[in-house]
């Protein structure tokens, strides 16, 4: 028993209880012992058992593990850069009018004031008028901004005496349903119809055709031709008052559409009130003068406009100490200075600065806005009439030498042969030849439209129309224009805000388009 005495000393000292030691004269091969001594049985690991190290060991990584990482790191980077290119790839598209989140910084700040909420209006509107967004954002906008009209704008009439001769003090927003005629306040019926670009557009007003439909609308409207052949503040009140009531009335008897939609409007004692959409095309005309004469030179030394042609019915002269040398002069009319330099591009911004609250000013924008229009509806319906929209794989396109050339003549649009150059007007056109493009169902590709300038420039510009009006399609064409003149080494230069417009060198315009073709088909197979 000296063995037995051994063990139980062991345990003992291994600090296990004797109670629970097995009955020495126990047979383990006994079926019948008890469970409880098999269970409380000390448990001795053999000499082929390994003992747990309380601390877990880290297992070295092997050589497979390694690459299998390597190799979900690099499907990791591709996946993340095929992301980037799809997203790229869908095209550019606008967002929110950088005039919009100023005025909301000024609100947060408490300084809003009528005259920035008017700017905001005009940052929103001239979105809208370019077809930079869709019609629903516009709505969204129209009725987030009617807010703030409606907390900041007096409600004192504007045609009532204010005291102490304040006029600012009596400046006045409001919003009012409105119809898709710009300028139709500050020109005739008839020139205000025939020019609006969707009612050009459905009509072909460029055509003998177009015109005969337009008077048969007019004489369904019940207005003789004496009346709308004058000055629409001219016109007998009772057919003001009802002639777009009419409009609405008889439209479908031409097929148009989408006449009506909400605009703010501003008003001040003793002048014309004002739509956001007339303020947004005058300011674009300003904007294009100093690049190209919409006005010459003896037009701008003697005023602006015709008799009852202008923002307060009456011939404006120039205003002194605003346009009173040649040099202001060209800033306001278009007209060149005398040494043919171009205007300073800071006075130039400060002159539209302030056409956003003088009257005066802004009827020099009017009457270039008129110009303008005439041209931009003249130009585009000699290029359809001539069928010099050609397709090309992927997109159309139309090329314009000379815009005078091509309204037979640039004394009968008044706008120098490069005024459409300028990105402004350009986007105009381009509008006005993708509409044109809708009423027969050929906007399914982009359309490109290039200017020539004097100086053997081209200027591009790429449109992706939306084939129901009042929506807008994301543009491709920014990045194939870059890729285009990178694969070509293309004399170019992209210096506008909008990436879909190009200036491309006279000698290089052929293998410019024939290489973006290759662009788009590349991007197609890609998408």
């Amino acid at each position: 028993m000296d063995d037995e005495d051994d063990v139980g000393e062991e345990v003992d000292v291994d600090g296990d209880d004797d109670d629970d030691e097995p009955d020495p004269d126990a047979d383990p091969n006994d079926p019948d012992a008890s469970t409880s001594d098999k269970e409380n049985a000390p448990h001795f690991p053999s000499s082929t058992t390994a003992v747990p190290n309380p601390r877990k060991r880290k297992r070295r990584p092997t050589a497979e593990s390694a690459d299998t990482r390597r190799r979900q790191r690099r499907l990791a980077t591709r996946a993340a850069q095929a992301t980037l290119v799809d997203y790229y790839a869908q095209g550019t598209w606008y967002g929110t009018s950088v005039a919009m989140l100023a005025f909301d910084l000024v609100h947060q700040v408490g300084r809003a004031t009528v005259d920035a909420v008017w700017c905001a209006i005009l940052g929103v509107t001239y979105q809208f008028e370019h077809e930079l967004i869709a019609e629903p954002r516009y709505l969204q906008a129209v009725r987030d901004l009617d807010a703030h009209v409606a907390r900041l704008s007096p409600t004192v009439d504007a045609d009532a005496v204010v005291p102490g001769g304040d006029l600012s003090a009596a400046v006045r927003v409001a919003r009012e349903p409105d119809v898709r005629v710009p300028l139709y306040r500050h020109w005739t019926l008839w020139d205000a119809l025939a020019h609006a670009r969707g009612i050009s557009c459905r009509l072909a007003t460029w055509t003998s055709r177009g015109v005969d439909r337009l008077q048969f609308l007019l004489t369904k409207m019940g207005v003789p031709m004496d009346e709308y052949r004058k000055p629409f503040l001219h016109m007998d009140k009772a057919l003001k008052d009802a002639v777009w009531t009419q409009l609405e009335t008889h439209a479908p008897l031409v097929r148009l559409d989408l006449l009506t939609c909400p605009t703010f409007v501003r008003s001040a004692p003793l002048v014309t009130p004002v739509s956001a959409t007339d303020a947004v095309a005058a300011l674009g005309a300003l904007a294009v003068s100093p690049a190209a004469t919409v006005r010459t030179a003896a037009s701008a030394a003697s005023g602006v406009g015709n008799t009852h042609d202008d923002l307060v019915g009456a011939t404006v002269a120039v205003p002194s100490g605003v346009a009173g040398d040649a040099a202001a002069a060209a800033l306001l009319t278009g007209a060149p200075a005398a040494d043919g330099s171009e205007p300073d591009p800071s006075a130039v911004f400060y002159a539209l600065l302030d056409a956003l609250t003088k009257p005066r000013l802004l009827a020099h924008g009017l009457a270039a806005a008129r110009t303008l229009a005439k041209a931009v509806v003249t130009v585009a319906g000699a290029v359809v009439v001539r069928r010099a929209i050609k397709t090309m794989k992927g997109f159309r396109y139309a090329m314009i030498h000379d815009a005078g050339s091509s309204s037979s003549s640039s004394s009968n649009t008044g706008v120098h042969g490069t005024a459409l150059a300028h990105p402004v007007a350009l986007r105009l056109l381009t509008l006005q030849l993708a509409g044109a493009l809708r009423e027969i169902n050929r906007v399914e590709l982009p359309l490109v439209t290039a200017v020539l300038r004097e100086d053997g420039v081209y200027v591009v510009m790429g449109h992706v129309a939306a084939q129901t009006p009042g929506m807008v399609r994301r543009n491709i064409l920014g990045e194939a224009f870059q890729a285009a003149a990178e694969a070509t080494n293309a004399r170019h230069r992209q210096d506008a805000f909008d990436a879909s417009v190009v200036e491309v060198a006279r000698e290089d315009i052929g293998e410019y388009l024939e290489q973006l073709q290759v662009e788009l088909a590349r991007m197609r197979v890609g998408a």
